[in-house]
């Protein structure tokens, strides 16, 4: 206190002036401060959409994953149905050439007997 009252009017005013453009700046920094504590206490709601949002596309991409699986199996079980139908199909043309190989020969050996 003592040190207060040995110093001027004057001096006090300097030093007023002098710290005014460091309030105007404090008081910014608190305006700043307050919008961005006002901003955070919104977030929780953000936090947990976002959560919900990164949990549901993980499930989705599992069940994509579940599907590409099952398709891929489906597919190799389609290639192996089509594989054994085109051995069927040759087995069948086979056959089929057989018989009429027997036909042809029975008809040249009925046709030459008399």
């Amino acid at each position: 206190m003592a040190l207060l009252t040995n110093v001027s009017v004057d001096r006090m005013e300097q030093l007023n002036e002098g710290f005014a453009p460091g309030l105007d700046v404090l008081q910014q920094t608190l305006h700043t401060i307050k919008k961005l504590v006002e901003a955070a206490e919104e977030w929780p709601p953000f936090v947990a959409n976002a959560r919900y949002t990164m949990e549901e596309n993980q499930s989705l991409t599992l069940q994509l994953q579940e599907l590409t699986e099952k398709l891929d199996k489906e597919s190799n079980a389609k290639a192996l149905v089509e594989e054994e139908l085109d051995k069927e199909r040759k087995a069948k043309a086979l056959v089929e050439e057989e018989v009429r190989k027997a036909k042809a020969t029975y008809k040249q050996q009925r046709d030459v007997q008399p």
